[in-house]
Formats: C-alpha cells, sequence, structure tokens
C-alpha cells in the first residue's frame, strides 16, 4: 500500500516537473517571440503609443504573432494598423448599442490573398488588454458572432468614456498617412458620423477630426461623401455645435471632399453655403480660413458660384482683403474672380468690391493680381459704370505695370481690360 502511493507520489511528481519545464520553456518562447514583435514594430516605424496598443493585442492573441511574421515584409505595417483600428472599432460598436446588448451579424473581417494564401486580419473580439465591458461570447454560425454585453459592468458614462478614447485613439492613428486608407477600409465611417452628433464634445471633435484626417486621402474622399448623411451631418456640425474646433474640422472637411468636383454639387446642393458664410462672418481666426477656403473649393461649380453669391458672401470676401493675412486675400480674391462669371454676383461685387479689387492689382500677390485683374475684367465689360470706378479709383497705372510685369495670365488680363478702356474712350470719343 506504501510502495504503491508512493509511486504515485513519485510519478505524480516527475509529471508537474515535466510540465512545469514545458511551461517554462512555452513561457520562454512566448517572451522571446514577444520580444520580436516588439522589435518588428518599432522597425515599422510606429509611435510608441501604437507599439504598446499592438503588443498588448498580440500578447492577448498570439495567432497574430504568427501571421504577422508570415506577411511579407511590405504588408506588416497595414496588418498591424488593422488590427488596432479592428479593436477600436469593436470598442464604438459596443459603445454604440441600446441597453448593452447587440447581435453583430458581420463585423468587418479582412481577410487578404496574398500569393495565393489567405489570412485573417483577425477577430475583433479581443480587447488586446484594454478595460472593455464584460461580454458573455456566444458562437453563431460560421462567419457571425454574437455578443451580449452584461448592462452591470458598463453604465452612461462607460460608454461615453470608450467613445471618447477610441476616437482619441483612431484620431492619433489616422494622423499618419500610411495608416488612412487602412483604417477607412475597415468601416469606420459610418459609425464617425453618428458620432458627429455625439453630445460629448471630445468625442465629437475626434470624430471630425478623424473624418478630416482620412479625407486628405483622394479616394476616401469619394467614399466619405457617398456614405448617407455623412454630408448632411457635417454640415449640422456647422450650424449646431457650440465647439470652435468641432466647427473648423467640419469645414475642413467640406473644403477637403469638396476638391473631387463630384462631390462639390452634392455639398452645395445639401445647404453648406449657408453655414460656410456663417462661419466666415463670425467664425475664429481658423474658422474663417477654413471657411474660404471650402468657399473657395465650392466656386469651381457654377451652380455653388450663384448659391455663393445669393448667400451674401461677397461683403464678407471683400472684408477679408483689407484685413487678413495674403494667403486668405488670394483665396478671397480667386472667390471673387469666379463669382464675376456670373451675373448674380457682379452686382454684389460692383456695390462693395472694385476699389478692393483695384488695391489688390496695386499691392497684391502675382496671384492676387492675376485675379483681381480677371474679375475687373468681366465686371467692366458687363457695365461701363464699373470702367468708371476703376479710373476713378486711379487704377490704370497699376494695370499698366501689371501689363508688363505679371504673370502670364495677369499680363493678359490686364491688357485685354486697357485695350477695352481704349475702345470705350474711343467710342465715347465718337459719339461726340
Amino acid at each position: 500500500m506504501n510502495n504503491g502511493f508512493r509511486t504515485f507520489v513519485d510519478g505524480f511528481n516527475a509529471n508537474f516537473a515535466n510540465v512545469m519545464v514545458e511551461e517554462n520553456l512555452r513561457e520562454k518562447m512566448t517572451s522571446e517571440r514577444m520580444k520580436d514583435v516588439l522589435a518588428e514594430l518599432m522597425n515599422l516605424s510606429f509611435p510608441s503609443g501604437d507599439v504598446f496598443k499592438a503588443a498588448n493585442i498580440f500578447t492577448v492573441d498570439k495567432d497574430k504573432i504568427d501571421v504577422l511574421f508570415n506577411l511579407p515584409l511590405e504588408l506588416r505595417r497595414n496588418y498591424v494598423v488593422m488590427t488596432i483600428a479592428n479593436l477600436l472599432i469593436f470598442k464604438l460598436k459596443s459603445s454604440l448599442q441600446k441597453k448593452f446588448q447587440m447581435n453583430i451579424e458581420k463585423l468587418p473581417r479582412f481577410s487578404k490573398s496574398i500569393y495565393g494564401a489567405t489570412f485573417d486580419g483577425g477577430s475583433p473580439v479581443s480587447d488586446g488588454g484594454a478595460s472593455l465591458p464584460q461580454c458573455d461570447l456566444v458562437p453563431l454560425p460560421e462567419g457571425h458572432l454574437s455578443w451580449r454585453l452584461n448592462a452591470s459592468k458598463a453604465n452612461w458614462r462607460d460608454r461615453k468614456d470608450l467613445q471618447r478614447c477610441a476616437t482619441g485613439e483612431l484620431r492619433l492613428l489616422s494622423q499618419c498617412s500610411q495608416n488612412r486608407n487602412v483604417i477607412a477600409d475597415c468601416g469606420v465611417v459610418n459609425l464617425l458620423v453618428g458620432l458627429l452628433h455625439s453630445s460629448d464634445p471630445a468625442t465629437q471633435v475626434n470624430a471630425v477630426t478623424v473624418l478630416l484626417n482620412l479625407s486628405i486621402d483622394d479616394r476616401n474622399k469619394i467614399s466619405i461623401a457617398n456614405y448617407a448623411n455623412a454630408i448632411v451631418s457635417l454640415i449640422d456640425v456647422l450650424i449646431r455645435s457650440g465647439i470652435p474646433e468641432a466647427k473648423e474640422n467640419s469645414a475642413a472637411t467640406l473644403s477637403s471632399l469638396a476638391k473631387i468636383e463630384e462631390n462639390r454639387v452634392q455639398i452645395g446642393e445639401s445647404g453648406a453655403i449657408g453655414p460656410l458664410v456663417e462661419l466666415l462672418a463670425n467664425g475664429t481666426p481658423r474658422g474663417k480660413e477654413d471657411a474660404v477656403t471650402a468657399l473657395y473649393n465650392l466656386s469651381k461649380c457654377r451652380a455653388n458660384m450663384v448659391r455663393i453669391a445669393q448667400s451674401g458672401a461677397v461683403a464678407h470676401l471683400v472684408g477679408l482683403i483689407d484685413h487678413a493675412a495674403a494667403g486668405l486675400v488670394d483665396k478671397a480674391v480667386t472667390i471673387l474672380a469666379n463669382l464675376a462669371t456670373t451675373s448674380e454676383a457682379r452686382i454684389a461685387i460692383g456695390q462693395d468690391g472694385v476699389s478692393a479689387l483695384v488695391d489688390v492689382v496695386e499691392l497684391g500677390s502675382s496671384r492676387g493680381k492675376e485675379n483681381a485683374a480677371a474679375a475687373l475684367l468681366q465686371l467692366c465689360r458687363s457695365s461701363s459704370k464699373y470702367c468708371r470706378v476703376v479710373l476713378q479709383q486711379g487704377g490704370v497705372p497699376s494695370l499698366v505695370a501689371l501689363s508688363r510685369c505679371g504673370t502670364p495670365r495677369a499680363k493678359e488680363k490686364a491688357t485685354s481690360l486697357l485695350n477695352y478702356f481704349q475702345k470705350q474712350r474711343e467710342a465715347y470719343a465718337g459719339d461726340k
């Protein structure tokens, strides 16, 4: 009996020792593997904050380590960005569910074909060590997952904090140009559009700033504009938000989207002109700059020229000529030159802007002089009364100088305007 028990104890101790040795080896291998992961993340030039986020995720989900090191070098950075963005999107989706219960039919999963092999960008279930509301995982048919959040573990403040944190991290991540397309492909835009209406100021600012960062890439300009309510929601921020930074970044996002021709009509038809003019009139210095830049891009569409003219923008644009920095003056004059091609705007410019345009021809930048001469040419051709104003303001010497020393386009516009004055004078003399 004692011999049997001793044999059992000896065997147990031996097995336990073997298990402990194996476990120690596994831990050592894991530790060495994590060192490799950290070294690789540093080699990929990630900021320290992103290194920590990614390291936390890889610590929880070891399979992602194998995926990372089996990918070609040129794809590893995108994989890490997708992994981090996927986690943040999961956090946002968790926080946005009413009563903290949700059935997500299909969360973003990233599949890429690499030389005939397929890897899965990973389930967003892993929280990478971050603090999330407790979840009960319930498997559904293949390709589906359901999360039932325990409401006792999260309250309204938790949701707000989670949204603020996740959008803040996305804001930092989207500052890097290499990350923007990857983040947009994760399906986050619709969540960000929804958060533009957040009652939490920091979350609203973060959401609109991420959209601004993503919109810098031309491909994203089209996809963001095509999301339902995206443009309308950005305009709503301009109208209703009490946060200057949110208004500024909303205007900047609309300006960025308006660099694509097909977006300009949609933005104008959605009612953006009036709120942008209001920001131009009463916004912060940066808000005025973002507003005039947006109006500049929108004014390249003829339908928007009429809207801008009818919105009362001309007086504010003329005001910028006397009180703004050179860059804003150039944009304001360019908008006036665009507007001067429409009959609706010429009346407003003629009432407020002829003398200011003459001053720009004399004292402005090369670009400003060029566009001021173009605007004056349009005005004078439309009515002789504007010719008289230009002559009364002493604009001829500046136009002569510009016709000799300006840019090719400036020379052309100044020469055409001087020739027009000459023809008008000859016609007047002939009538006598």
